[in-house]
């Protein structure tokens, strides 16, 4: 009986070699990159804690390829928590983020964005900006 289950599972595997493997498939990129541009340049212009009202400003701004497709711009950070969330939208290529906090001396903020199109169509992100902000 184990002579034959050996067998069966040689025979199987053999068979799985030969005959079970295809060529690879090439994966198409995705189409959707191409209708909404990717954006590109994002920096900070200028970044302030204000210690009276607890509250830090972020005045970002990016550049894009072209508008013609483009409906809004998510714009994510990360800093408060560790991971990335929605930190709000803009219809133009300028954001300023204004958030409560309370930090001791330095806080790093990451920023970037996804675009979106007007044909519902999520385009590339940007690349992730960071900035340190030091408490005055």
């Amino acid at each position: 009986m184990r002579k034959y289950f050996k067998l069966s599972v040689f025979i199987v595997a053999v068979f799985l070699i030969l005959y079970g493997c295809e060529s690879p498939i090439d994966i198409p990129s995705a189409s959707h990159y191409n209708r909404t541009p990717k954006p590109f340049n994002l920096k900070a212009d200028s970044a302030y804690y204000d210690t009276t009202a607890g509250k830090a400003r972020v005045f970002l701004s990016w550049e894009i390829s072209s508008v013609e497709n483009i409906s809004y711009f998510e714009v994510q950070r990360k800093g408060l928590f560790p991971v990335f969330a929605r930190a709000g939208i803009s219809e133009k290529t300028t954001y300023v983020d204004s958030f409560a906090v309370s930090f001791t001396d330095t806080l790093k903020l990451s920023y970037y964005l996804i675009p979106n199109g007007k044909d519902r169509f999520v385009g590339e992100s940007s690349d992730i900006f960071s900035i340190n902000m030091v408490k005055p």
